[in-house]
């Protein structure tokens, strides 16, 4: 069955799932099936975007369980692509009990992280953005690059959790559609608080800190539901029909 790894917004582009394999296997090894793989999940980003600079962190609730098999159908559904508008977003938010001050502040992950250039140069001709982002992501990743190639989500400080990824989409600079409409839409909520979290470090880390605990408690499985996994690339037997791709 292929796994949410493989679904339009995640394939080719989430990556370091051996980092949660590795974690995964100390602690089978320290204390067996007890800590699942989803809340080592929501630990690890917690801790790595702290050690990259967002601060303060926030508090991890523990008790999440694993699934017993994927569901890339609603990963398909509900994870926002690179290509969207904002009514677009705004909407996949909405269907999952999330709101547009979440939108804007958990976009603000795009701080760290990369992108390949055959996402880029979807935009170069792009009508819907101004054409200041279409000259920019031009000299980003020209016609003529190698499609492969990666590039940085943030092209100011692509290695620092801070608030420049704001400050770039204020001039234009945001790599993907999804990011740029975050300001060049206008609206009552999406312009100011972009605005506001560009000269403000400490309202975006703290909104994105709320955020990120709202959307780690949507549905979660808990109790009895599911699992614990002993590998989190599939489901224990007698469920392992699932074996994700690496």
């Amino acid at each position: 069955m292929p796994s949410e790894k493989c679904s339009l917004a995640n394939k080719n582009s989430a990556r370091g799932f051996d980092v949660i394999d590795t974690i995964k296997a100390a602690l089978e090894a320290a204390c067996p099936q007890t800590v699942s793989c989803a809340d080592i999940l929501a630990i690890a980003s917690r801790d790595s975007a702290v050690e990259v600079g967002l601060s303060p962190g926030y508090p991890v609730f523990f008790g999440r369980r694993d699934s017993l098999t994927a569901n890339i159908s609603a990963a398909n559904e509900f994870l926002p692509g690179p290509t969207l508008l904002y009514p677009e977003l705004k909407q996949k938010f909405e269907a999952v009990g999330l709101n547009e001050v979440d939108l804007v502040a958990l976009s603000g992950a795009h701080t760290i992280g990369r992108v390949s250039c055959r996402i880029v140069q979807l935009f170069l001709t792009d009508n819907d953005t101004n054409a200041l982002f279409r000259e920019n992501n031009a000299k980003v990743c020209p016609p003529n690059v190698d499609p492969f190639k990666v590039t940085n989500l943030d092209l100011t400080t692509p290695d620092t959790f801070d608030n420049k990824y704001y400050q770039n989409l204020l001039r234009g600079e945001g790599i993907l559609r999804s990011d740029q409409v975050l300001w060049s839409t206008p609206g009552l909520i999406n312009t100011p608080l972009v605005a506001e979290f560009a000269f403000t470090p400490f309202a975006f880390d703290l909104q994105f800190a709320l955020s990120t605990i709202k959307m780690g408690n949507i549905q979660p499985l808990t109790g009895d539901q599911g699992e614990i996994r002993l590998n989190c690339a599939v489901a224990n037997s007698p469920h392992a029909s699932l074996v994700a791709s690496q």
